[in-house]
């Protein structure tokens, strides 16, 4: 979250969507905020499928972003970003952590 905030890309942003359109004029605007599992632990097949997409997603492009960020925030090498996208991959992938974002 810090890196994000450092390079100007939050990742609490979406949180902000509606009122920032609000601000802007727009006029009965409407939210729906879903969960999001970051793999593929839920029951529900469809948070299970939403989930498993999710896990690609961070397991695929985690990597890029760390890189850049780590790299220009906190000046992290490769060596040790790549150590710590290791541990976060194998993190993620542990169905007894049940984290998701909205």
């Amino acid at each position: 979250m810090e890196a994000g905030i450092l390079l100007g890309t939050p990742g609490d942003a979406p949180l902000h969507f509606k009122g920032w359109m609000e601000a802007e004029g727009f006029e009965a605007v409407s939210e729906n905020i879903f969960k999001v599992p970051s793999g593929p632990w839920p029951l529900q097949k469809r948070f299970k499928d939403v989930g498993a997409l999710e896990l690609a997603n961070v397991i695929e492009g985690g990597a890029a972003f760390s890189l850049r960020a780590f790299d220009k925030c906190f000046g992290w090498s490769r060596e040790q970003t790549e150590v710590f996208v290791m541990q976060m991959r194998k993190d993620i992938r542990r169905r007894d952590y049940h984290s998701y974002c909205d």
